[in-house]
């Protein structure tokens, strides 16, 4: 049986992220994925970051990458990853796009480009992330 959402990602609140836009999305059926990182699990090292995708429509053609978090001192490569794995689940899904409000130049040398109204935005149509380029 499922956590309710208030319980949902304690661990990572533990670890001293903020996890109130991932429960707001899961409250409005809206939540496209999230990624959690860690260090270590079998030395039981703490979360080190996440990522929270939403939905932008009912259609789901389109996902919205709304948070990437990590500690202070972790690699970008993790960072990256969170951001791969995202992608990568959304698509998996059927979302053609990925847009975003973040500013992070990572996020441009990972692929996502500026769009016309403002913005990043990566076409996840006949485009794969690509696997060594993390930002």
């Amino acid at each position: 049986m499922p956590l309710p959402a208030s319980e949902t990602g304690t661990w990572l609140a533990k670890a001293g992220m903020d996890v109130s836009l991932s429960h707001r999305l899961i409250a409005e059926d809206r939540l496209a994925c999230w990624v959690q990182a860690y260090a270590d699990k079998a030395r039981r090292q703490r979360y080190v970051g996440h990522a929270v995708a939403s939905w932008e429509d009912a259609r789901r053609g389109a996902a919205r990458l709304d948070l990437v978090q990590t500690r202070p001192g972790v690699p970008a490569e993790v960072r990256g990853a969170l951001v791969h794995a995202v992608v990568r689940t959304v698509a998996e899904e059927g979302a053609l796009r990925v847009v975003t409000a973040i500013d992070d130049p990572g996020l441009h040398a990972y692929g996502f480009q500026a769009a016309a109204g403002g913005g990043l935005v990566f076409g996840t149509v006949d485009t794969e992330p690509p696997p060594g380029r993390h930002g």
